[in-house]
């Protein structure tokens, strides 16, 4: 994984994506990383962020954000990379 947390117009942005895929994607047939590789991972992220409601703008899913951040195998579920704007 690689990812990165912002502001910008005084609302957090988060950006997340597969770090070299392959080894993780095997025999698939869709540019997806399947959920069960992931296993446990999760993005952690400041603990002002939890609860908040975030966009992600790629894919227009609403994310929430626990206590102890984001499970990627769920973030990345739709698409290889997000990119999350907290809700106003």
């Amino acid at each position: 994984m690689v990812g990165f947390a912002r502001m910008f117009e005084e609302r957090p942005v988060i950006a997340a994506g597969v770090r070299l895929p392959l080894t993780l994607l095997a025999d698939e047939g869709a540019p997806l990383v399947p959920a069960d590789r992931w296993q446990d991972t999760v993005i952690r992220l400041p603990a002002e962020l939890a609860g908040r409601h975030f966009r992600d703008l790629l894919t227009g899913r609403e994310v929430v954000l626990s206590d102890k951040g984001v499970r990627v195998a769920a973030l990345l579920a739709c698409f290889p990379v997000a990119l999350l704007v907290a809700e106003p």
